[in-house]
């Protein structure tokens, strides 16, 4: 799969929240995009899992929700998951 720019991968993570109703803000947005390298289908697959996740739990969806359940979906060969340790 063709990883997508930043900015690309911003639009994608954008659409696929309003496709599931659910509300992610700018910051979330540009955030998910330069730490989760992913292809289209795997924003979706992580936006999916995550947000499955929260409401489950009854929990306000957050970035620790998602860099947890980015530790723990498969990733193709041209993928990545950039995650720094206390986000530094």
């Amino acid at each position: 799969f063709v990883i997508p720019t930043p900015s690309a991968a911003a639009k994608i993570w954008k659409l696929q929240a309003e496709l599931m109703e659910v509300e992610l803000d700018k910051e979330m947005i540009k955030y998910l995009s330069t730490t989760h390298k992913l292809s289209g289908r795997s924003i979706r697959n992580l936006l999916k899992l995550t947000v499955n996740w929260a409401r489950t739990e009854e929990e306000v969806l957050s970035l620790e929700h998602f860099d947890a359940c980015g530790a723990v979906i498969p990733l193709t060969r041209s993928e990545e998951y950039v995650f720094k340790k206390d986000n530094k």
